[in-house]
C-alpha cells in the first residue's frame, strides 16, 4: 500500500458512536467491535435479570473466518499523491462502523446484536 496524503476540507458528522471510528488518512489495521442487547416494550417494565451477555449465544460464539487465498492481480495508477476532498456530509455512524478518506490494509469490524420488541395486543388483534 503506497503511502499518500489525505486532504479534507470539510466534514460534518452529526453523531458517530457505538465503537464507530473516523480516520483521515492511512492506517495498516481497523478492528471496531461492538456488542449490543437493546429491550423495547411498550410499558416501561424492566426485570433486573435481563441484559446479560451471557444468556444469549450470539455474544460468545466464535465468529467463522474463512481464509481464502485467490491470486489476483491488481494495478493501481496513482497520478496524484494526493486524495482531495471537497466537502463529506454525514447524518450518523452506528455499531463498528468506519468512515474513512485514506487507505487501509486491513478492516476486521464485528457488530453482534439482539433487539427485543415487546408490544401489548388488545383481545381484539
Amino acid at each position: 500500500m503506497e503511502p499518500r496524503t489525505s486532504k479534507v476540507d470539510r466534514l460534518f458528522i452529526r453523531n458517530i458512536s457505538l465503537s464507530s471510528c473516523c480516520e483521515i488518512g492511512d492506517t495498516h489495521t481497523l478492528a471496531p467491535e461492538n456488542d449490543a442487547y437493546a429491550i423495547q416494550r411498550q410499558l416501561p417494565i424492566f426485570l433486573g435479570s435481563e441484559g446479560k451477555f451471557s444468556d444469549y449465544d450470539t455474544f460468545y460464539t466464535p465468529l467463522l473466518v474463512t481464509n481464502v487465498y485467490e491470486p489476483i492481480q491488481t494495478a493501481f495508477v496513482n497520478d496524484e499523491p494526493i486524495i482531495n476532498v471537497s466537502t463529506v456530509k454525514i447524518t450518523s455512524v452506528s455499531a463498528a462502523s468506519i468512515i474513512q478518506v485514506g487507505s487501509t490494509a486491513t478492516i476486521d469490524a464485528q457488530f453482534r446484536g439482539i433487539n427485543i420488541r415487546n408490544y401489548l395486543r388488545t383481545p381484539n388483534e
